[in-house]
This record gives structure tokens, sequence and C-alpha cells, in this order.
């Protein structure tokens, strides 16, 4: 959640589903006066951030802890459908075999990362 991609005032929904305790705080950052956060990662670690921001944003924040077969299946169809732009959310493509690559590219840049998808087939 880079805040260049927000655009001038936040984005009005910012989802986190990382898990890490910087994507919690990014979330936050990123998210518009008015603006909803919603948690569906979850860390492992504390996480800290001054919660001045989402009162002085007032900010809607959620946490979701999970989806059933049929939200899954739903979101499928959609993407299948083409009308969501994968291509535009996809950094970069990389074998089963390259997962390891791929984290050392995020871990390297992660300004720059999306979202890397490991290709199964390959």
């Amino acid at each position: 959640m880079r805040r260049d991609r927000a655009g001038d005032d936040g984005v009005s929904v910012a989802i986190e589903a990382v898990g890490l305790p910087q994507t919690f705080v990014s979330a936050v950052t990123v998210a518009a006066p008015l603006g909803r956060v919603v948690y569906v990662g979850y860390s492992k670690d504390p996480v800290s951030y001054e919660t001045k921001y989402f009162l002085m944003k007032e900010l809607d924040i959620r946490g979701s802890r999970g989806a059933l077969r049929a939200d899954f299946e739903e979101v499928v169809a959609y993407l299948e459908s083409g009308r969501y732009p994968v291509e535009a959310t996809v950094t970069k493509v990389f074998a089963f075999d390259q997962a390891g690559l791929a984290l050392q590219e995020w871990s390297a840049n992660p300004a720059l990362v999306t979202k890397f998808m490991i290709d199964m087939k390959s």
C-alpha cells in the first residue's frame, strides 16, 4: 500500500491481508478520512501505532475472520470473468521452484511489489 498510489486524500478502503505489523500500520496511513480499513491478515507479532490517526481520520476499522467455500468460488469466478485487472495487480509471476527468489525480490524492493504470483503448474 503505497501512499503515492492512494492519491492526495488516500483510498476509501484499505485491505490488509499480509499479516505484518508494518502493513497494519500502512493500511491506516493510506486510508482517506472517513475511509474503511479491513484487517484480513493477522500478525504473530504485536502491532503498535498511534491511535490518534483512527480518531483524526474518523476511520471505520474492521476485522474479517475468514470466508466460506462459496466466497472463494465467487472470487474465482469474478477473476475468470476478466472484469478484474489482474495484470495491473500482479507485479511478476514466478515458477513454483522460484518462490524463494520471489521472496528475495520482495524483501529487497518491497515498495515496487504489489503482488507476486507463484505458478504452481510450472
